[in-house]
């Protein structure tokens, strides 16, 4: 797969906070490449991002593999590869190759049938546009204040 470096890098950084720092399961210290798709899940916090196609690509892109990159290792790589260069991602069993510019790594990640699956939550009521769930916010906010001047800080409401 090819792929701008600076989308690479946006998605890395928008899935690092789901990404286990220390963890007791080493592949949640990895992220999950499902073609375009990167998900990162540390049992408590799950992220999902899409890497966008690039129509600067002439060639066909090849989508239909899955893979478990090592987040701190791709991140130590790109981060001395310029934005504007085009990154070639190739994947043999568990090893990942990633060739960016002049730099090569080549790195082993962990088998994906390994990476914990999201739960599912399930979609209650029909979805909310932004306007009508802020409607709905403030009318509810108002019992949720505090009423008495005792404490003044539970008179206001932090949105």
């Amino acid at each position: 797969m090819r792929i701008q470096v600076h989308h690479l890098k946006h998605a890395l950084d928008l899935v690092a906070p789901a990404v286990a720092r220390k963890a007791t399961l080493p592949i949640t210290q990895d992220v999950l490449l499902q073609g375009r798709r990167l998900t990162a899940y540390d049992l408590e916090l799950a992220v999902v991002a899409t890497l966008p196609p690039d129509p600067t690509l002439a060639e066909p892109q090849d989508n239909d593999f899955t893979c478990t990159l090592p987040y701190r290792q791709i991140c130590a790589m790109l981060k001395h590869v310029p934005g504007s260069a085009v990154a070639e991602l190739s994947v043999q069993g568990n090893t990942i190759t990633l060739t960016a510019g002049p730099d090569r790594l080549r790195v082993q990640g962990h088998d994906p049938l390994e990476f914990p699956p999201l739960p599912q939550l399930p979609v209650e009521g029909e979805p909310v546009d932004g306007d009508r769930f802020i409607k709905a916010l403030m009318a509810a906010l108002p019992y949720t204040a505090g009423a008495k001047d005792l404490r003044p800080v539970l008179n206001a409401v932090c949105v």
